[in-house]
Order: C-alpha cells, then sequence, then structure tokens
C-alpha cells in the first residue's frame, strides 16, 4: 500500500456562478498504510500570482472533466521569483476535500 502521489492541472470555479477563479498545479497523495485501513488523500495546487485572496474559500476544483467537487482552500506558502512583482511569485494552497466525491478511492484511480 504506501503512498501514491498524481499531479494534474486543476481548475477553481465559482459555486454560485461557475465563474473560472484559478487554475494550477494540484499534486494530489494518497496515503493507505494497511490494506485494512481506508486512504487518506492530502493535496496541494500551486497557483501563479501573490496574497491570494482564495484564502478560507469555498470553491469547486475540477481535475478532469469527470471529476470535480467542492473544496476549501487554505494558503500555504509563497515561492518568490527572480524580482518581487506578484507575477513572478507562486502561492501554494492546501485543498479540504468536502464533497462526498472525495471520501472514496475511485476519482483518486481515474486521475
Amino acid at each position: 500500500m504506501g503512498k501514491h502521489a498524481k499531479e494534474m492541472l486543476g481548475q477553481l470555479f465559482e459555486l454560485n456562478d461557475n465563474s473560472l477563479l484559478s487554475d494550477g498545479d494540484v499534486m494530489v497523495t494518497q496515503d493507505q498504510p494497511s490494506p485494512e485501513s481506508l486512504p487518506t488523500y492530502h493535496a496541494t495546487m500551486t497557483i501563479r500570482g501573490g496574497p491570494s485572496d482564495l484564502d478560507g474559500k469555498t470553491c469547486l476544483l475540477r481535475l478532469s472533466q469527470d471529476i470535480a467537487g467542492q473544496v476549501q482552500l487554505h494558503m500555504s506558502s509563497f515561492i518568490l521569483g527572480e524580482n518581487s512583482a506578484f507575477a513572478n511569485k507562486l502561492t501554494i494552497l492546501v485543498i479540504t476535500f468536502i464533497s462526498a466525491i472525495w471520501f472514496g478511492s475511485d476519482w483518486f484511480d481515474a486521475l
């Protein structure tokens, strides 16, 4: 069992009007210490730009045409580019899965 990680492009959408908030690289890690235990999932998303108004936001995360669900975002850290302009910064968001789709392993297996 152990840990398995997958990286893909993800998109964040506003819940009320489905408008695109941001997109970026998503890293999802599945951890299952033993066959008897249920897997747990941890995810981060790296987006371009500086301080984000996405911190604490609940929105829709789409990982593929068939895999999307509600998540909550929390700002983790910034990575500075060569200069201090926000355009050269990356923001790392920690993803908390909310929707029922995220509680099984089918979505992870399908990625």
